[in-house]
């Protein structure tokens, strides 16, 4: 059975207050209801995961129970995912490299709990497994971390920390990669932009990250025209229940 998560490109945002509880209210806070979801697909079935709604609440019951699977080498564990639009609980038995999941959907994104308790379980690898749920969490990770909210219980994020493999040096250096940097330079004679060494010394990219690259070029030799006042009454004339040409001929007075 087909078992893949679509992690998506969900955009972060500055949240309105620099404190969040923990890291469910900071992940709610740093997505918006409007950005791209990721997308599950079970079997022949697609299951919307929303970052703000869903993720916010089931990511601390996700980084578990990964712990889980990666702690021991066979087990059986239940676990419960409590979001309005992805609820259900998962029957896990594992062993060394294989995984069966036997799931009971109670609500999902659009009422499709139906059709996924239709495809019934799914048996995958514990790595493949894993990996699905590691690109998902990666983008909460660099999007908290990238915002710069404070949590005051930080037990969570350290977990997910943790389970990714960041220290507390490499989540810095994530860090200073993720943040702005400006600089002005010269074109080189073939063509080429120099980066500065310090800048160029922090980036440890790995195979699969990008960096974006914004370049300004300024137009020589193009000059402003005056402003004038005249000019803009003789485009607002005509133009009825227009009140501008009179707010313009006031402020030409008053200057």
């Amino acid at each position: 059975m087909i078992f893949l998560i679509h992690p998506g490109n969900p955009a972060w945002q500055e949240p309105e207050s620099p404190v969040a509880e923990d890291l469910a209210e900071a992940v709610e806070a740093v997505f918006s209801m409007e950005t791209e979801d990721a997308v599950m697909v079970w079997g022949n079935q697609a299951v919307p995961v929303s970052y703000k709604y869903d993720m916010s609440v089931i990511a601390e019951d996700v980084i578990f129970m990964l712990e889980c699977l990666r702690a021991e080498n066979r087990g059986e564990e239940t676990f419960f995912f409590s979001s309005d639009t992805f609820s259900s609980e998962w029957l896990m038995k594992w062993d060394d490299s294989r995984l069966f999941i036997d799931p009971t959907w109670n609500s999902v994104s659009e009422n499709r709990h139906g059709e996924l308790n239709a495809v019934g379980a799914a048996e995958v690898s514990v790595s493949h497994f894993v990996g699905q749920w590691t690109m998902v969490l990666e983008k909460i990770y660099e999007a908290v971390l990238m915002s710069g909210v404070t949590m005051e219980d930080r037990k969570n994020f350290d977990a997910l920390g943790s389970l990714l493999g960041y220290t507390e040096d490499l989540a810095g250096a994530a860090l200073r990669i993720m943040q702005k940097a400006e600089y002005h330079a010269t074109i080189l004679d073939n063509g080429q932009i120099p980066l500065p060494e310090e800048i160029r010394n922090q980036l440890r990219l790995k195979p699969d990250q990008e960096i974006r690259v914004v370049i300004e070029v300024p137009r020589l030799g193009e000059k402003r025209r005056p402003y004038s006042f005249e000019r803009v009454r003789g485009l607002l004339n005509g133009i009825r229940g227009d009140m501008s040409s009179q707010i313009l001929a006031d402020r030409k007075d008053r200057i």
